[in-house]
């Protein structure tokens, strides 16, 4: 059913867009295009080891993950010939370790903005659930699905509403 198709696609999907994005900041060494061959190599692996019969799901996940992260890393011993990258990445990365100082000053446009993305996300995530269950409102997980998406809704609610208050708070 539809737990199966998700768990399907967001092993495809979700594993190489993520190991990127999360070994992107702890490792410096890695390229931009090896984010790149790493999610089309995952993506491609996990399609390939999820249409496959006698494959199940956690044994394709586990290799997709491992294709990636070699991928990603592997790309790491062809450093960069452009001298103003690597300085921008050793500056990011210098920064990353660089505590902030105590009494920096807080930039509430930023809280602001991730409030309203929050607010977004989970307007769509809620219209979702709330879609996905109508086929199926009768049966238990329908209404669990229904249950889900009200839920988000409310979160979403409460994310516009803090944001309108810290806007209020700024002026």
């Amino acid at each position: 059913g539809a737990f199966q198709v998700n768990q399907y696609m967001s092993g495809i999907f979700s594993i190489p867009l993520i190991i990127p994005v999360i070994m992107g900041v702890l490792f410096w060494r890695p390229q931009p295009w090896g984010a790149i061959a790493s999610m089309i190599a995952g993506i491609a692996v996990g399609a390939v080891l999820n249409a496959t019969p006698g494959v199940n799901w956690q044994t394709a996940t586990f290799i997709e993950v491992l294709v990636c992260v070699a991928v990603f890393l592997g790309s790491g011993f062809f450093l960069s010939k452009d001298a103003a990258y690597n300085n921008k990445v050793k500056a990011f990365f210098i920064k990353l370790a660089t505590p902030a100082p105590k009494d920096a000053p807080t930039d509430t446009s930023v809280v602001s903005g991730l409030m309203l993305l929050y607010a977004l996300s989970f307007v769509i995530t809620g219209v979702l659930f709330i879609a996905m269950s109508l086929p199926s409102i009768a049966t238990a997980s329908g209404k669990l699905a229904m249950g889900s998406g009200i839920a988000c809704l409310l979160g979403a609610l409460v994310f516009y509403v803090k944001r309108r208050k810290t806007k209020i708070n700024l002026s």
